[in-house]
């Protein structure tokens, strides 16, 4: 398994790079980029490779509560992935986006409401068998 230190340092280096990154580059440009925060991009391979790495060394460790989480989350990311962009695109139809409220509390805001609808989605798809096993 990866080092503790490197572990931490890949999720923050990672994330500071996708937040700071992302603020600064919407601060100067104007509308969003996802220059940052794009699936192939340096600062979130390093953000996967320190959320994969500590899980690793807690395998076994977990409590089983916080093992259930994780599994709910790697069966469900890639259909969040995949229905996330509807939701931003209602919360955009809505005024939510970022010309509708201050960018500061939106991101964060509708990231964590977009999260919670698609995993919605994905609970309720996870439910339909042929569903389940062909496409989720």
């Amino acid at each position: 398994p990866l080092s503790l230190t490197l572990c931490l340092g890949a999720l923050l280096g990672g994330f500071v790079m996708m937040f700071l990154g992302t603020m600064f580059n919407t601060t100067e440009v104007g509308p969003f980029s996802g220059l940052f925060v794009g699936g192939n991009t340096l600062p979130v391979c390093l953000y996967a490779i320190g959320i994969f790495g500590l899980c690793c060394r807690r395998k076994g460790k977990m409590k089983p509560a916080m093992a259930k989480i994780l599994y709910v989350g790697a069966e469900s990311s890639f259909c969040i992935y995949l229905v996330h962009v509807f939701f931003i695109s209602l919360f955009v139809q809505w005024g939510l986006g970022p010309d509708g409220i201050n960018r500061i509390f939106s991101y964060p805001l509708l990231t964590l409401l977009g999260t919670i609808l698609s995993l919605g989605v994905y609970l309720i798809l996870s439910r339909i068998p042929i569903v389940k096993k062909w496409l989720i």
